[in-house]
């Protein structure tokens, strides 16, 4: 999913996130690890590879997520800076974003959860700044299932949204899906996340 929790790794807590993407006839794959450094501060590191019209890319970032207000109910507030390097076809993009993360926790475990954002992209030598949003509501079902729903943008293009499935096949396991339209293109991406 785009919209991103206001919640951290615990104190030393590790993750291994694998997911498949597909977004317009562009196909992507990327692995994710993250670390938590600190209560209430997380980093992780993604690397992935992309392919899109015949022309092949690949990407690195570094993450760090800074949550210093998160309850098991109620508020939780943060900060998230991403850092990231692109190269596709010979041409090269940097981009930074730092994102303001706001989550609501209910007792019945259903979540909200809001992000807001700005974002700087420098490629061919053009630097493009532009604001970023995006909310989405969890949703637990039957057994281990959980709903996704999303809502997520930047200024000049239209709303994309987005619905997801999370099934928890073991206490550090969960496997997701999730579809979607974003600007007039189809979404689709399968997960798997490990916990530990």
């Amino acid at each position: 999913m785009v919209t991103d929790d206001a919640g951290t790794l615990a104190l030393h807590g590790k993750k291994l996130e694998f997911g498949f993407s597909r977004e317009a006839g562009a196909r992507g794959v990327e692995v994710e690890a993250g670390y938590g450094l600190f209560d209430g501060l997380e980093v992780a590191v993604a690397a992935a590879r992309m392919r899109a019209e015949g022309v092949r890319g690949q990407g690195f970032g570094l993450a760090l997520k800074w949550v210093p207000l998160q309850p098991e109910q109620g508020l939780s507030a943060g900060l998230r800076l991403d850092i990231g390097h692109e190269r596709a076809g010979g041409e090269r993009a940097r981009e930074v974003a730092l994102t303001g993360l706001l989550s609501w926790r209910f007792a019945n475990d259903i979540a909200l959860h809001a992000n807001l954002g700005r974002r700087s992209v420098r490629a061919g030598g053009v630097r493009d700044r532009n604001s970023v949003w995006a909310g989405s509501v969890d949703l637990p079902l039957a057994g281990h299932w959980q709903l996704a729903v999303e809502a997520f943008g930047e200024r000049g293009t239209r709303p994309g949204r987005q619905i997801g499935l999370r099934y928890q096949v073991h206490e550090e396991v969960t496997l997701s899906a999730a579809v979607g339209r974003a600007d007039g293109a189809r979404l689709a991406s399968l997960g798997v996340a490990w916990e530990f």
